[in-house]
């Protein structure tokens, strides 16, 4: 470790443009998860440029029993915009319907699963023999933007993967297409959600070498250089035999990367032989110098469509998660034999047709229609949530990239609690017994399968009298009535309202009631404790709860909605702590090493010797709260802190960051009590003097709620509070704040990220009472849809008090 402190300090000058460089790399495939997105399917009511049924029926007809191309039955109940078939209703009784892949909501949903379930990257399938008619053209380039939109919005990344089956003259339109229309009128390689790696723009031409695909050796080592002269690093799929078909080996060699295709061609019994294949691919990689990129599938099945599978449903079984997850198993051990970092790509998101679908799907009888079979999760015995290949996959990528251990048999569970440390007094999951202003809405909702929703200026919004009671078996010292709440404009609020829980089936009447306080537009996490509770017309039976209501005066229009009510025992709450790697965030002036051993993951970040180099992580969490924040580090020698800032604002200017010794010593250090708001949130370690420790990740970890103190009147001795409206935009919105005392204020706005895209104010000065800065998201540059973070932070003579707002930015 001596020799290696020498050449960093003497040889820095050499190694600075290197540097430079490779912490400014994007690299968005290797050591990454990526999933296949078809997007293809259409439907007949002006949904797409195609207007017609495509990919769920034959043909261009309705589907509906015994006229249908898919086997899997998707999960609707998220969907905003369902479209009728002609089957007959699912099993619970609702009407069979489904989506359409080019309405923008069903994208942004799809994207969001991708985020909220660990899904690094999408291959957009692009297939060419499409591209000859206008209509099928329009809708794959729309397809491609709305991807991009969402991509960006999600914070993930995306590349095209062309798919040459059945396209004649694709050596010479795939060109054409690129330059005209990918890189020219689509303009889809110029934002930074387009894939990259080794900072080359991702491209993938698939079909090569395989059955029926048109071309030979040299069209496709021909397309293949071409892309590689554009710039790009070129991966190819196909033949799942392409090392032994030896005349036309020298189109994979070409390529960057080699990701051979063996969907549908093997099942729980003759794994084993892929991944013997794959070990052998890999070791031929190695050799050629060329990246390697299995790909993975969950199982197998087109009984309603194929010809001669009519017989044959469940061709080769899901086995509950355990065929994929072991198929993660091998392809992660072969990756870690021959000591490389492993990527994997799964097929596919929402292939329902062969069904591949890791998108969420019907769970059982009751989730698909009455008069067709479908495949449905519980297909061998074992009931599964509809998102429970989402969830499987998200640890498969866990295990990929080192975050958890290798283990043969999978730690997902089938299904999942819906609610913790307590029990419904209502789901919200059907309307019987609530009032007639409401209704059911099962696409936004917070839990099970659906939500309440009231829209207009009623003070009334939700009642229920229960005709069983309820016995939470909470005291007045620890209960805590938890729900979730909804608001589209919290600005039309008045004072006048409050939440109710009664014992007499009726208010006013042996009822608990609160305020609620500090509401957010969107989804708030409402935590009411039953000992600060206000009482009105007696003493409440809390082991015979039978009344619940939410009523709030309006000035206007208001839609609000509520979920999963339940009453907690006053229990701990179960800690939240998950591991964040810091090869896989944002830095600057630094590089991604992993010459030093001990580290987790795929590598650490290793400052280099600059003052004001940074690395970020972007923090999600479900609840506002305070957070123990753990650094694990390594430094041979000396004492190098780092500057801490959460949220844009410095919490910390000198982070002690002591020696451990050595570079391959190992230790931690942090900070307790970290305020953190729900949702996204912006960690960043920032160089203070001449360079920085070895920073692998850092570890987040859930200590207890955001309390207030028992002596401050939050309504009145706050320093300021912050609302804006409207609130998502499209053109512009007006962040209001209200000052206590004059004060002097700093405004900034910040993506996701944590990059500061605007200051509205800089110290300003102001005085007490209201004041309103209004951003315009066009005046800030380029800026793209998404949630932004406003910061305000406050300061006079009582101190000084920073707040965060999210906002959301909707072209």
């Amino acid at each position: 470790m001596e020799l290696i402190q020498i050449q960093k300090s003497t040889l820095i000058g050499v190694f600075f443009l290197i540097a430079s460089f490779m912490a400014s790399a994007q690299n968005d495939i290797i050591g990454k998860l990526i999933t296949g997105y078809q997007g293809w399917f259409a439907c007949d009511n002006g949904d797409s440029p195609e207007n017609k049924w495509v990919h769920w029926g034959m043909g261009s007809n309705i589907p509906e029993a015994g006229n249908l191309s898919f086997e899997l039955y998707p999960d609707m109940r998220e969907y905003a915009n369902k479209h009728p078939t002609g089957f007959a209703n699912l099993g619970n009784g609702e009407p069979a319907t489904l989506f359409g892949s080019y309405d923008t909501q069903t994208v942004d949903t799809h994207v969001r699963w991708m985020k909220e379930y660990g899904i690094d990257c999408i291959a957009l399938q692009r297939f060419g023999s499409a591209l000859g008619s206008s209509k099928k053209k329009a809708h794959k380039d729309g397809i491609a933007t709305k991807i991009k939109n969402a991509a960006e919005t999600y914070g993930r990344k995306f590349y095209m993967m062309y798919d040459i089956s059945d396209w004649t003259n694709f050596q010479s339109e795939i060109k054409t297409d690129w330059s005209n229309t990918i890189n020219g009128s689509l303009n889809l390689l110029a934002p930074p959600a387009y894939a990259k790696q080794n900072n080359k723009p991702v491209v993938c031409l698939w079909g090569v070498g395989s059955n029926r695909r048109p071309g030979d050796v040299t069209s496709w080592k021909d397309v293949v250089n071409w892309f590689k002269s554009q710039g790009c690093y070129v991966i190819v799929g196909g033949d799942k035999n392409w090392r032994t078909n030896v005349p036309n080996r020298p189109a994979f060699e070409a390529a960057d990367m080699i990701s051979p295709w063996h969907v549908g061609t093997f099942n729980a019994s003759s794994i084993n032989n892929w991944g013997e294949k794959i070990e052998e691919d890999i070791q031929y990689c190695i050799d050629k110098g060329i990246d390697y990129m299995p790909v993975l599938f969950p199982g197998f099945s087109w009984s309603n469509w194929k010809p001669d599978y009519e017989n044959r449903p469940n061709h080769l079984p899901r086995i509950h998660g355990n065929f994929m997850w072991e198929q993660f198993y091998i392809a992660k051990s072969k990756f870690n034999t021959k000591n490389l970092t492993a990527s994997v790509y799964v097929a596919m998101f929402d292939e329902f047709d062969e069904g591949t679908a890791i998108a969420k799907a019907g769970e059982d009888a009751s989730m698909v229609p009455t008069d067709q079979y479908f495949l449905t999760l519980d297909a061998e015995g074992v009931h599964c949530s509809s998102d429970f290949y989402l969830r499987l996959t998200g640890d498969g990528a866990k295990m990929i990239k080192g975050r958890t251990p290798l283990v043969q048999n999978h730690p997902t569970p089938h299904t999942i609690p819906i609610y913790d440390n307590g029990y419904f007094l209502d789901d919200c999951d059907a309307f019987e017994g609530w009032n007639s202003k409401a209704s059911l809405n099962s696409a936004d909702k917070k839990q099970g399968s659906a939500g309440l929703e009231y829209t207009g200026t009623s003070s009334a919004e939700f009642s229920k009298s229960f005709s069983t009671v309820y016995n939470h078996e909470a005291s007045v010292e620890n209960g805590v009535l938890k729900f979730w709440y909804y608001v589209s404009d919290v600005s039309k609020f008045t004072s006048s309202g409050q939440v109710e829980i009664g014992s007499a089936g009726a208010s006013d009447s042996s009822e608990y009631n609160w305020k609620m306080i500090g509401l957010e537009n969107g989804w708030n996490e409402i935590s009411l404790k039953i000992s600060d509770a206000g009482t009105t017309g007696g003493t409440l039976d809390l082991n015979a709860i039978n009344w619940f209501r939410i009523y709030n005066g309006k000035t206007g229009t208001v839609t609000t909605k509520v979920d999963g009510i339940y009453i907690s025992d006053g229990g701990s709450i179960p800690a939240e702590s998950f591991v964040l790697q810091a090869e896989d965030v944002l830095y600057s002036g630094a590089l991604v090493s992993s010459d030093n051993p001990g580290y987790n993951g795929t590598g650490f970040v290793e400052f280099q010797n600059a003052s004001g180099d940074y690395i970020e992580w972007v923090v999600n969490v479900a609840k506002a709260g305070r957070y123990n924040l753990t650094f694990k580090y390594a430094l041979a020698t000396g004492n190098s802190p780092l500057e801490m800032e959460v949220n844009g604002a410095t919490e910390m200017e000198s982070l002690s960051f002591s020696a451990t010794g050595d570079w391959a010593q190992w230790e931690t250090v942090g900070i307790t009590n970290q305020a953190l708001n729900a949702g996204i949130n912006t960690v960043r370690l920032t160089t203070v003097g001449s360079g920085g420790a070895n920073i692998d990740e850092l570890v987040v970890e859930y200590i207890s709620t955001l309390s207030i103190p028992d002596n401050l009147d939050i309504e009145t001795n706050q320093v300021f509070s912050i609302r804006s409206y409207p609130n998502p935009f499209s053109s512009e919105t007006t962040i209001a704040y209200q000052l206590t005392e004059s004060s002097n204020v700093t405004i900034d706005i910040y993506n996701i990220y944590g990059q500061k895209v605007m200051s509205m104010s800089n110290n300003e000065q102001q005085s007490t009472g209201e004041h309103s800065k209004i951003w315009k998201p066009t005046d800030s540059g380029k800026i793209s849809s998404g949630v932004y973070i406003c910061n305000i932070q406050v300061t006079n003579a009582n101190g000084t008090e920073k707040k965060s707002h999210k906002l959301n930015f909707i072209r």
